[in-house]
């Protein structure tokens, strides 16, 4: 069984039509955090990649609304 390397997380915004991949370099990391200036609503999914470069499936989308 080949062991995670890296996750990658995956985000789209509604109003702002903001998309991107946030590529965390350490598999054995339980936790990641980054900060949203902007109010909207955002969707975040992530898959695990492993030692040999293959990739899981995306997780289902989750949601989070950002107000200031």
């Amino acid at each position: 069984m080949a062991e995670i390397r890296s996750y990658e997380i995956y985000y789209t915004s509604d109003r702002l039509n903001k998309e991107g991949v946030i590529v965390v370099s350490s598999g054995s990391t339980n936790q990641h955090s980054f900060e949203i200036k902007d109010p909207d609503t955002y969707h975040f999914a992530i898959a695990a990649v492993d030692s040999s470069g293959l990739k899981s499936r995306n997780s289902d989308f989750v949601s989070v609304t950002v107000t200031h």
